[in-house]
């Protein structure tokens, strides 16, 4: 079924489940360190993590104060989505692949597309579908390969790439971008290939 209406609809949220306690408290911890970590790097980049010495210039780095501000705002979203009131969500047709695609442009991630997407459309929450969208490339992005992305159709997309489930920070980007999109009307599956890893992301039928 093809959705064409562009008007957005606000809905009441809902949340698919809430944490418990245990994961809660990891879900806390890493967010707090990772809080910390693009904090850092925002500092570095506006040369202001270590006092001046005198008659020194400051140095800014524009495209690092970009990406580290981005970090910082991802980081607020998902604290909202998983913890935030959720009280209104407003849902838009989205093309599935081209909205993996923005996000990887979003990340500046450079993927190797394989297919095409054509001209269907599912309802989500496109803020909220954008934001598990970097969460799960970027733990792919992680393992320093390259990233591929499979188009089947308008419905379904690969993800291809290296993980480490060693790397806690990536496992983390991964289960919490996998929970996002599942609250965004997709359906996530993992498994192993040749090379690498590949997550499947499927959009459903409302």
């Amino acid at each position: 079924m093809t959705i064409t209406n562009s008007t957005p609809s606000a809905v009441r949220s809902r949340r698919p489940y809430r944490l418990g306690i245990d994961a809660h408290t990891e879900f806390v911890a890493v967010l707090v360190s990772e809080l910390d970590t693009a904090v850092t790097s925002l500092q570095d980049a506006a040369g202001t993590a270590r006092p001046a010495t005198r008659g020194a210039a400051h140095h800014f780095d524009v495209s690092a104060i970009d990406r580290s501000v981005e970090d910082v705002r991802r980081l607020v979203r998902l604290l909202d989505f998983i913890d935030g009131p959720g009280e209104v969500r407003h849902l838009e047709p989205l093309n599935l692949p081209d909205a993996i695609r923005e996000a990887a442009r979003g990340l500046a991630l450079d993927l190797d597309v394989r297919g095409a997407a054509g001209a269907d459309r599912f309802l989500c929450d496109p803020e909220s579908f954008r934001l598990g969208a970097e969460l799960v490339l970027s733990a792919f992005a992680g393992g320093g390969g390259r990233v591929k992305l499979e188009i089947p159709n308008d419905r379904i997309v690969h993800v291809e790439g290296p993980l480490e489930f060693t790397d806690e920070r990536r496992m983390w980007q991964l289960r919490c971008g996998r929970r996002v999109l599942e609250g965004e009307n997709c359906r996530i599956r993992l498994c192993r290939v040749t090379g690498g890893y590949r997550l499947e992301i499927r959009a459903l039928e409302p």
